[in-house]
């Protein structure tokens, strides 16, 4: 009988920051070896932004003898500087992916790490640079017309609406600043330009809204990175608005004596939409005021004019008075897209006459007037629906 003694003894080596590895040894009349084991490196992580600010990592998982590893994922700036890594990106990681949440505007890049029990494998290469780029800060036009809350682009200004954005000191140079005008259509017009180092503002080339259709329109004015990340927008609420107001009617009401010109008796302007009240009377806001109502006798076509406002002329194609009257505390309103002069102070009586001529007034407006749009009031003369009729 042949009696074999196996002397030997167990070696392992331990890499910790390599690639880790062991291996064992025999000694007598046989030998046996096994290949060391090592855990493979780890390529470098890819990454998304799915929702702004997350970045969304992951990398070819590996084994080592066919057992799972863990992860380790670590954040550095540009230059090298490592950042504290947050949320489920954190720790010892049983998957190869992972999101990090509420990431920090900046520049960064990523790198993955694996590890089983006590043997640490190499750190990745870093991953290609991602960047969470800060939206700008405000949007604001410049030229267009703004009546209360409302913003608007009238037709003077939509072949060339004026845009600004203002951007935080976070802001690089690198990136490129985006604008765009999007109706309720989804028509765009679109412009450019290259972002601020640093707090600053982007006035970008005046933008041609020909092809938006009239209505809502939304501005957004945002970043994209020249690593092809991009920014959420800033949004600014504007109204498209470029069709000219008109006059759609004009008529008188009785208030008095029926069938003559006294106090009480009313004229009602019709437009085709709201107007501004301060471009029929400066300073005027819409509430009641008093104005001073003046006919001009000229035998057969008297007209009324309203001192001091923009309401322009109206004919009135009939002989209301024998001379020059002023209602000098007439009163003037407004509601939605009618302004009304009630008659007040027109003395001295006696210059009024009776007319029991019915006839049909016409109203040439004034080009001063605009609606709340800013669009200047056309001056195609109006006449009366309805035909002839008793005004007063």
């Amino acid at each position: 009988m042949v009696r074999i003694i196996l002397l030997g003894g167990f070696a392992a080596a331990l890499a910790i920051c390599g690639v880790a590895d062991a291996s064992w040894s025999t000694g007598g009349g046989g030998n046996g070896a096994s290949s060391a084991l090592s855990i493979p490196p780890v390529a470098a992580p890819s990454h998304t932004i799915a929702t702004y600010p997350s970045v969304s990592l992951s990398w070819p998982a590996v084994t080592v003898g066919g057992a799972a590893v863990t992860y380790t994922v670590r954040r550095y700036s540009e230059p090298g500087v490592p950042q504290p890594v947050g949320n489920a990106c954190t720790g010892s990681l049983p998957t190869s992916s992972c999101t990090e949440s509420a990431v920090p505007v900046g520049r960064w890049q990523y790198t993955a790490q694996a590890a089983r029990a006590s043997w640490i494998g190499a750190e990745s290469a870093r991953s290609t640079t991602v960047e969470i780029a800060a939206a700008p800060t405000s949007v604001a036009c410049l030229n267009c017309h703004t009546y209360g809350t409302t913003t608007y682009v009238n037709a003077a200004i939509a072949t060339a609406v004026q845009l600004r954005a203002t951007f935080a000191s976070t802001s690089l140079a690198t990136d490129t600043a985006n604008l765009s005008l999007t109706d309720g259509a989804s028509h765009t017009a679109a412009a450019s330009s290259a972002a601020p180092d640093g707090a600053g503002t982007v006035s970008f080339a005046p933008l041609d809204t020909s092809t938006l259709v009239d209505g809502a329109v939304t501005a957004a004015a945002g970043v994209t990175a020249n690593t092809g990340d991009v920014s959420p927008t800033m949004s600014l609420a504007l109204v498209r608005d470029t069709v000219a107001p008109s006059g759609s009617d004009v008529a008188g009401a009785n208030g008095g004596t029926a069938r003559q010109l006294d106090n009480g008796d009313t004229l009602t302007y019709t437009f085709s939409e709201p107007v501004d009240p301060a471009t029929v009377k400066a300073g005027w806001t819409g509430t009641a005021t008093t104005v001073s109502a003046v006919f001009t006798n000229t035998g057969g076509g008297d007209t009324i004019a309203v001192t001091g406002t923009n309401l322009g002329s109206v004919d009135t194609h009939a002989n209301y008075v024998k001379a020059t009257l002023t209602c000098s505390a007439s009163t003037m309103s407004t509601s939605g897209s009618t302004v009304t002069v009630t008659f007040g102070g027109c003395a001295p009586a006696g210059s009024a006459r009776k007319n029991a001529a019915r006839s049909a007034f016409t109203w040439t407006p004034s080009a001063s007037v605009t609606d709340l749009a800013g669009n200047s009031m056309s001056t195609t003369a109006v006449t009366q629906t309805g035909g002839k009729q008793v005004n007063f």
